[in-house]
């Protein structure tokens, strides 16, 4: 019994990182973050283009899916700022088997600003369904 717990708890964390999805099944779509920029002068500007890619066969809600991301700032999932939510002018929804492209910044995160310091740090996003591959970028420090 001990044995079966102690490889159920070192084999799941490797099951869930290869996936990609929290909760270890595969998910109907993939975040995908496209970042070209590696550095930026201030953490609350760190920016990044996402790919929706919808792996299903049904029609996703574009502006749920969008509200509903959290960040992934150095290993810790922070959510949306409710005021950054505001009147969508974005596809309605995305269809099976496409894809959509816009962008993100973490300014849009409740991310507490004891973490937004000067150095190396990880991003992604997620949701209930899906994790985002993780970049890393680097802040500088203001002069």
């Amino acid at each position: 019994m001990k044995i079966t717990v102690f490889i159920a708890l070192v084999l799941l964390p490797l099951a869930l990182a290869q996936s990609g999805s929290p909760a270890g099944s595969s998910s109907p779509y993939e975040i995908v973050l496209v970042g070209d920029r590696v550095v930026f002068d201030k953490a609350d500007a760190v920016s990044s283009q996402i790919v929706i890619r919808d792996l299903g066969v049904k029609e996703m809600v574009a502006p749920d899916l969008y509200w509903g991301l959290s960040v992934v700032w150095d290993g810790r999932e922070y959510k949306r700022d409710p005021k950054h939510a505001t009147a969508w002018n974005g596809p309605g929804k995305i269809i099976p088997k496409s894809s959509w492209r816009t962008g993100f910044s973490l300014s849009e995160y409740l991310v507490p600003a004891e973490f937004l310091t000067a150095g190396r740090h990880t991003i992604a996003l997620k949701d209930a369904f899906a994790l985002s591959n993780t970049l890393t970028v680097f802040v500088e420090k203001t002069k």
